[in-house]
């Protein structure tokens, strides 16, 4: 088993400089005391808005040769624009770090590391696996009959077609959250290796982003392609807290954490 640590953008790298062997899960229980990131994952999953710059990129690269990490680029679902910037990234990564991984939550992205890219390592992202992540599931999964809770804990890549299909686009591993209902305890015969992300995951994301809508006309706001965008979700984040759709059981409040789109 591997560790990994997420930075989203190069300016938490120099937080991190001369404490990359204390580093622990902040703030969070039930983590063991002797976690050793050896692999850092760089970039953002949510927006290609926010896709990193080239030298920001190598400015990771440089850290984890320094620091002798793994690395891994974290990519987003992307238009043309974003697959043309990423081509640019995926460049100099070939040139700097061979054989690194590549996360794409794009079936595009997926394509251009096949066929231009084959020395990067692609990684099928967690918005490419249609897993059940409903956050109402923790309070309702009592009244689920449990002949039928396995239909909730699995999804396409479980099937001989999916394999056949992420062969194609040399795929060995795919990323996973930590379903509220559980996992699938036939997860590993899925034919895959397997990324869990902890302790957090996601609900749902798409392109019309409440932060990029803040402080705008109301003709101006909630665009899928906005004139601007003052990124204002790389310095804050959202709690949401509903008391009646999401209320069951056992779990009277449920708080929702909204980071970017």
């Amino acid at each position: 088993m591997e560790w990994a640590l997420s930075v989203c953008d190069a300016a938490q790298l120099s937080q991190l400089a001369g404490r990359e062997e204390s580093l622990r899960p902040a703030g969070e229980d039930g983590f063991p005391e002797d976690i050793a990131f050896t692999r850092l994952y760089f970039g953002r999953e949510f927006c290609e808005r926010a896709l990193p710059k080239v030298d920001d990129v190598m400015r990771a690269v440089m850290f984890c040769n320094r620091y002798n990490r793994k690395f891994t680029l974290v990519t987003p679902y992307v238009t043309e624009d974003g697959l043309g910037k990423l081509r640019d990234i995926f460049a100099s990564l070939e040139r700097y770090r061979v054989g690194c991984e590549v996360v794409a939550n794009d079936w595009g992205v997926l394509n251009l590391l096949r066929d231009s890219f084959p020395s990067l390592l692609p990684v099928l992202g967690r918005l490419l696996n249609k897993t059940w992540r409903d956050p109402r599931m923790d309070s309702h999964i009592h009244a689920i009959p449990k002949e039928d809770l396995g239909l909730f804990r699995t999804c396409s890549l479980a099937g001989p077609f999916m394999r056949d299909l992420l062969e194609i686009f040399g795929v060995d591993r795919i990323e996973m959250d930590n379903l509220l209902q559980g996992m699938d305890p036939n997860l590993l015969q899925w034919g895959y290796l397997v990324s869990l992300y902890l302790p957090y995951g996601v609900i749902t994301t798409g392109r019309i982003c409440v932060f990029q809508s803040w402080g705008l006309k109301p003709e101006d706001k909630f665009r899928a392609s906005p004139r601007s965008c003052a990124r204002q979700c790389e310095g804050k984040w959202l709690t949401w807290r509903e008391t009646g759709l999401f209320a069951g059981p056992g779990n009277p409040k449920c708080r929702v954490m909204q980071k970017g789109n």
